[in-house]
């Protein structure tokens, strides 16, 4: 799953964010969001953990435009 493919803004933008921050070669949003969720950054180290984005990019959670980041 590509990070472009995440259907809510929410976890979209926070998973661009990541990216940005942790990887060299994401320069910018558009670079960012051609990133494949698996190696676009440390799941483990997010805030939300590793589970919650494996969740996604598995399909056990439903990829739909009203997700929202786990409260922390």
């Amino acid at each position: 799953m590509k990070i472009s493919e995440i259907k809510s803004d929410e976890v979209r933008n926070e998973a661009v964010r990541l990216c940005i921050e942790r990887k060299p070669s994401a320069r910018n949003k558009e670079i960012a969001l051609e990133f494949d969720l698996l190696g676009a950054f440390r799941w483990d180290v997010t805030q939300q953990g590793g589970e919650f984005w494996q969740d996604l990019r598995t399909g056990t959670t439903p990829n739909t435009p009203d997700l929202k980041l786990p409260n922390l």
